[in-house]
């Protein structure tokens, strides 16, 4: 997975709505990750100065269905497409979903599968997996949660990528002792800008000792392209450029 970063225009504090949904994606599929799963998350230090929502505003901007309850299914489609959710034909990828008579198929981002919804008048009669091959529903379930793709402006984004992560994390860096410098100076350099308020600032850059300063609870592996001193903390993974290798491309990637 990838953390991605905003390209933000200070002047119009216009913020790409994909990236946004990505980084929800992100956020909801960790709230949500099995204790047996592993992720590999790549991001820069950018990204991680770029506020996310917090797990209570995130929890808070889901609509959960329950079977035999009754819903208003335009107030649920409605709440979809405002939701950041594409209207289509037939779900496919994740934020999308598709009406058809009382039934409504919804594949909300960090779900494993999409659910499809049946209803009988505004009552909800089940709830089911679906397979997105063949577009059949699977296992039933008693209920779902829906996530929102867009930030509630009254709540806003405050909290820092790293509160989602769990304490065995590993974190791999190249230069650990960069990441902080460079994290100010980022943070410096959006200040001077001339179309910059401090306002602007503070809403859409965390600070950096918020943004970076928890990484000592982490496990951290510094890559480095020679061994330091002390031979017990090194650890060599036979990586090599591929400048060292044959130039017949196959070959390559066979080593």
């Amino acid at each position: 997975s990838v953390l991605p970063v905003w390209e933000l225009d200070f002047g119009t504090e216009r913020l790409n709505d994909d990236v946004t949904a990505d980084r929800l994606r992100l956020c909801n599929s960790l709230v949500h990750a099995s204790a047996q799963g592993a992720n590999i998350i790549a991001t820069d230090v950018m990204a991680l100065l770029q506020p996310v929502p917090s797990t209570q505003t995130l929890d808070a901007s889901k609509f959960t269905i329950e079977t035999g309850q009754d819903y208003d299914i335009d107030s649920l489609l409605q709440w979809l497409v405002d939701g950041g959710y594409d209207h289509v034909e037939q779900v496919d990828q994740q934020g999308e979903f598709a009406h058809r008579g009382g039934i409504v198929d919804i594949f909300t981002p960090g779900s494993a599968a999409a659910v499809r919804i049946e209803f009988f008048g505004d009552a909800v009669e089940s709830i089911r997996s679906v397979d997105l091959d063949t577009q059949r529903s699977t296992g039933l379930m008693n209920s779902c949660s829906i996530m929102s793709m867009v930030v509630p402006q009254s709540a806003g984004l405050d909290a820092a990528f790293l509160d989602y992560l769990p304490d065995d994390t590993v974190v791999v860096a190249v230069n650990w002792r960069e990441i902080s410098d460079l994290a100010g100076q980022l943070h410096r350099r959006a200040g001077d800008s001339q179309h910059a308020s401090t306002l602007a600032i503070s809403k859409w850059m965390l600070d950096p000792r918020r943004a970076v300063g928890d990484m000592d609870r982490f496990t951290r592996l510094e890559l480095r392209p020679f061994a330091k001193a002390d031979a017990a903390k090194n650890a060599s993974l036979g990586i090599r450029s591929l400048e060292t290798l044959s130039l017949n491309a196959p070959e390559a990637l066979v080593e």
